[in-house]
Parts: C-alpha cells; structure tokens; sequence
C-alpha cells in the first residue's frame, strides 16, 4: 500500500487570523525535516514509544499540557497521549481519541529549568486501532522563548494507513535539530483524508530533545 504523506505550508488568506491567535505564519524550510513512517497490518500495538521523552508525563522537563475542542470518547482519555505506554490492544483507555476527530494538545515545556529553552531532535506519533483509525493527520507547531506566545508552523503530516491497525510517523532533522531554544510544542490533530469515518486514535506522542545550551 503506498504511503500518502504531504507537507502543507498555511495559506496566506489565513495569516491574519493565525496571528490573532498568537499563531506566527512565518515560512519554515519544511525540507529540512526528514519524515519515516512505519505501518502494521496485523497489531495495534507494534512500535515502541519512549518513556523519557521531554512531554511524557512526569518528565521534569514538562511544565503543563493543554487541550483545546478535545471530548473524549466514552473510555478514551487525554492521559494516554504522553502516558510513555501504548495500552492494550482495542482498549479505549489506552488511546487518545475525539469522536470529530480535530483538537489541539498543546506540551508547554518548564524553561525555568532550561531559560534557554530545548533543542528537539524528534518528534514520534503513534496511533493504532483496527481500521480505519490508524491513519494520521496533524500540523506541528513551536513556540520558542523568544516569544512563547507565538507559535510557528513546521508543517502538516499525513500518512494514509487504511487497511492498517496502527501506523508512526517519526520525525528527525536532516542537519542539527527540528527546532532549536523551544518553549513549547503544538499538535493540530485533524481528520486524515479521505474524510469520513476515520478520525485516529492516537496512543502517544513523544518529543525527543534536551535543554538548550
């Protein structure tokens, strides 16, 4: 099954409207991040997830997370987004999961441990569901201490996993980090495309990275 993955850049009609929401339309070199994807046909649950990352939770590092326009689905829950664990197979309390399938998480990182901000080496999601929940769709963004209100698009990723019981997009910079002095980390999860019916059930989302030097 071949891989469908785009890179959007925001459309200039909605600048104005992004930077009332404290989001910056500058342009980022998209290019520059290197994007694999894995997919499994035959388990929920086949990738590993980190534990130590800098949102799981109980990191040191991680000063609070937010959601916006999240409703929870009967079992599903917002703490199984950065719990460093993937839960059981066809579990809804191990998976993040709205029923309209958009929300915005956003990782607000302690910089008063690390003044200078971090330096995001990767960034992994991983979802994983019987089909069609598999496939994912979301814009990242990132806000840097420089201005920790102002959140700059580093594109949208897509991977159409239909057929598939789980699917990981792991994103790495081809030279350096993804983002360096960062305050804080921004998902816009959306419906992947084809719309209808497959709104992803997210089982966790890691940002590798360390405190900038």
């Amino acid at each position: 099954m071949n891989t469908k993955l785009t890179i959007r850049g925001m459309a200039i009609a909605a600048m104005a409207l992004l930077l009332a929401m404290g989001v910056s339309a500058a342009a980022v070199d998209t290019a520059s991040i290197k994007v694999d994807i894995q997919k499994s046909t035959d388990n929920e649950i086949p990738f590993p997830v980190a534990k130590d990352d800098l949102v799981n939770a109980g990191s040191k590092y991680l000063s609070r997370v937010t959601f916006e326009n999240y409703a929870a689905f009967k079992d599903c829950n917002e703490a199984a987004l950065n719990d460093g664990e993937l839960g059981a197979p066809s579990n809804q309390k191990g998976v993040t999961f709205d029923l309209d399938g958009e929300w915005i998480t956003t990782f607000v990182l302690d910089t008063a441990k690390s003044p200078k901000g971090f330096d995001i080496s990767s960034i992994i999601t991983t979802a994983g569901w019987p089909p069609n929940r598999a496939c994912q769709s979301y814009e990242l963004f990132v806000a840097k201490v420089s201005a920790p209100t102002v959140f700059v698009s580093l594109g949208t990723y897509e991977v159409d996993a239909t057929g598939e019981k789980a699917s990981q997009i792991k994103l790495t910079a081809k030279k350096d980090v993804i983002a360096a002095n960062v305050a804080a980390v921004r998902f816009k999860f959306m419906v992947p495309e084809p719309k209808g019916g497959s709104e992803t059930a997210y089982r966790e989302v890691d940002v590798i990275g360390k405190p900038s030097k």
